[in-house]
């Protein structure tokens, strides 16, 4: 799988983690390792504020390494 497909992943699983009308203001990835076929995301609100909210991603394969880390600030 290539860093585009891990970054679309991200993007979905934040945007089922966020409210709808929330807009990214800031989107940071880092790649730890090489991506194999299947990816699990997993998502976790750091803030939420009235005007941001603040999500942690990372992305692991189906053994639990981590493939990627993406932290991201969204507008309310």
């Amino acid at each position: 799988m290539t860093q585009e497909h891990v970054i679309a992943l991200s993007m979905v699983a934040v945007r089922n983690a966020a409210p709808k009308d929330a807009q990214v203001f800031n989107f940071s990835i880092d790649f730890l390792n090489d991506a194999p076929d299947t990816l699990v995301p997993d998502v976790k609100v750091v803030h939420h504020g009235r005007k941001t909210m603040v999500l942690d991603v990372e992305i692991k394969d189906l053994d639990e390494t981590l493939i990627a880390k993406a932290l991201v600030t969204m507008l309310l």
